[in-house]
C-alpha cells in the first residue's frame, strides 16, 4: 500500500511542475482581498485556470490566515499544524508543506522548534521560481545532519 501511495505521490509531483514558490504565493496575493463568496468564487476559478485546480484547491483550507502569508515560510507556519485528517492527500501544496503528524508525536518540541528555527528563514528566502519543497523530507535529511546519520522514516504520504 505504500508503494502506491508513494507512486501516486512521485505522479502528482511531476504533474506539479508549475508548483513553485512564485505561483502558490501569487495565488495568495489574489485571493487576500476578497469581498465576498461570489468573489472568491470567481477568484478561484480564474486561479484554477491559470494554475490548475490541484495548485489552488489548498486556498480554502488556509482560511483567515491567509492575509497574514506573505512568504513561503508564513504558509509553512500555517500548514505544519493542521492535522492530517483535516487534509486529503490529494492536496499537493498542503501535502508538501505540512510535517507528518507522527514525526510531530515522535519529536520533542524543542527539537521541533530548533528544526522551524533553521528551516523557516530558508523558507522565506527561496527563489520564486523554485520548487516547493517536501517539508517531510526535508525533516529526515535534517535529523539526519543532525544526529550522526541516524533518521526518521515512513512519513505518511
Amino acid at each position: 500500500m505504500n508503494l502506491l501511495r508513494e507512486y501516486i505521490r512521485e505522479l502528482l509531483k511531476e504533474e506539479m511542475s508549475q508548483a513553485t514558490v512564485g505561483s502558490v504565493l501569487d495565488a495568495l496575493d489574489v485571493m487576500k482581498d476578497i469581498k465576498n463568496r461570489q468573489q472568491r468564487k470567481e477568484l478561484l476559478l480564474k486561479l484554477a485556470k491559470k494554475f490548475g485546480w490541484e495548485m489552488v484547491k489548498f486556498i480554502p483550507l488556509v482560511g483567515d490566515g491567509i492575509k497574514a502569508v506573505k512568504s513561503l515560510g508564513d504558509l509553512y507556519k500555517l500548514t505544519k499544524d493542521t492535522p492530517d485528517a483535516k487534509v486529503k492527500k490529494d492536496n499537493i501544496v498542503f501535502d508538501m508543506l505540512d510535517i507528518d503528524d507522527k514525526y510531530q508525536e515522535m519529536l520533542d518540541d524543542e527539537l521541533e522548534d530548533l528544526f522551524d528555527s533553521k528551516v523557516i528563514p530558508q523558507l522565506k528566502s527561496m527563489p520564486r521560481d523554485a520548487d516547493l519543497p517536501d517539508m517531510n523530507d526535508v525533516l529526515e535529511k535534517w535529523i539526519k545532519q543532525k544526529f550522526d546519520k541516524r533518521g526518521i522514516h515512513g512519513a505518511d504520504t
